[in-house]
């Protein structure tokens, strides 16, 4: 060899690139010792430990605003009722999505209070009672 391609050959990062091929061409014939057994075990474990810490930490997390996306999805529809008073489609479709149920109030008010119940419509979202009015938000809070 000429003194040149001789030099070439024992520079430092030559040494180091053929070093580190060797060293993966050696990885790629004896391949990698992996237990996925173990492994399918620890996951399990620290599903577990997640799990153990939600239940935990959760309930002590206070309630968060609702962003404008979760906002405009619990949003009453702008138009709730047709002409004749009964409740549009989308009405009916946004409370399929969402869950919620019509609402009747029973007997038990008298006079002025009763003729105020029996003019609104209500709906019943999760466990509260919102009254019927076009656009109006129900929820407004939430930890999801």
């Amino acid at each position: 060899m000429t003194d040149e391609v001789q030099s070439f050959f024992s520079k430092d990062y030559w040494i180091a690139a053929t070093i580190s091929y060797h060293r993966m061409q050696m990885q790629a014939v004896t391949g990698i010792g992996f237990d996925s057994g173990q492994a399918v075990s620890f996951a399990e474990r620290i599903e577990g430990m997640m799990k153990e810490i939600e239940s935990e930490i959760e309930p002590k997390l206070p309630e968060r605003p609702l962003n404008k996306g979760e906002t405009d999805y619990w949003r009453i529809p702008a138009r709730p009722f047709n002409k004749d008073g009964d409740l549009s489609n989308t009405m009916v479709k946004w409370m399929e999505k969402t869950g919620a149920t019509p609402y009747y109030f029973g007997g038990g008010f008298s006079g002025r209070m009763q003729a105020l119940v029996a003019d609104h419509k209500y709906i019943e979202l999760d466990g509260e009672i919102y009254p019927v009015i076009g656009g109006t938000e129900t929820k407004t809070k939430g930890n999801e």
